[in-house]
């Protein structure tokens, strides 16, 4: 286990098998790091929001990456906003924020277009 899905481990995040994506690792953010997020229009909670740890061998050594993503349904289209190739909990914590603030964008666009229709 890195650091990085270790430290998030430790605040709260859980870890679910993902056997559909090439990931070594995946954790999911609870609720509470999702409040105040608006919500996906299919289940009416906080979207889904998930980092994902990438392991792989190059030139002779380990090479670990991250990838973080928002799921959820807005305006009818699901969306997946992903922020990739990170490297360390810093940049891991950088494509957290970048990720829920192209949710927010998403979602007052969408109310927007919705309220000039």
């Amino acid at each position: 286990m890195t650091d990085v899905i270790k430290t998030l481990i430790d605040e709260g995040w859980k870890e679910y098998p993902e056997p559909t994506n090439n990931a070594t690792r995946t954790v999911y953010a609870d609720r509470e790091y999702r409040v105040g997020l608006p919500d996906c229009e299919c289940n009416e909670k906080p979207p889904s929001i998930c980092v994902m740890h990438y392991s792989y061998p190059v030139s002779g050594n380990q090479f670990d990456s991250y990838e973080v993503s928002i799921r959820g349904e807005l305006g009818g289209i699901w969306l997946k906003l992903d922020a990739y190739s990170l490297h360390g909990m810093a940049e891991v914590r950088a494509g957290i924020r970048q990720a829920m603030a192209a949710w927010v964008g998403v979602a007052i666009s969408t109310a927007a277009t919705k309220a000039s229709q």
